[in-house]
């Protein structure tokens, strides 16, 4: 799907276009192929899969008109919130179409790894930032305590 402002690519469950924040109509999602709708999730759980500690990414543009136009930043938030929506499609699918009800199982258990990995990620970042700025105050009040005892 493309903004019809200016033609980047956009995604079926968006308001409003993240590179010109022009409104987009509301799309019928029930109208969306089951093929897409898994292309999409798949899509958001590999941007979550690959989520920097810090919870947020930048979104490239696909057409960029100017050599200055800035990336927009995708956030967790927003990252949940479009596996959500295309996840709950899936659901609703799924007692009807034998592809959606498969790959919602597994789209699930994927996203709920991701998410679990991503906690991972951040926690051994905050570890190792607290070992990093740990490690010169250990160091400096040791030298304190040679040089007190007259050994440096």
């Amino acid at each position: 799907m493309k903004c019809r402002n200016c033609g980047s690519q956009i995604d079926p469950v968006a308001s409003e276009c993240h590179y010109c924040g022009s409104s987009i109509r509301g799309v019928d999602l029930n109208s969306i192929p089951t093929e897409d709708v898994i292309r999409y999730a798949n899509k958001w759980i590999g941007i979550m899969e690959n989520l920097p500690f810090n919870g947020v990414t930048s979104r490239t543009k696909d057409n960029p008109q100017h050599i200055f136009d800035s990336n927009s930043l995708i956030t967790r938030d927003e990252i949940n919130s479009n596996v959500k929506e295309y996840l709950s499609l899936l659901d609703m699918r799924a007692g009807k179409d034998a592809l959606a009800s498969r790959k919602f199982s597994q789209l699930k258990q994927e996203y709920k790894d991701a998410v679990g990995n991503f906690e991972k990620r951040k926690k051994r970042a905050i570890r190792n930032l607290a070992i990093g700025l740990s490690l010169p105050i250990i160091f400096l009040i040791v030298m304190v305590i040679l040089e007190n005892m007259g050994i440096v």
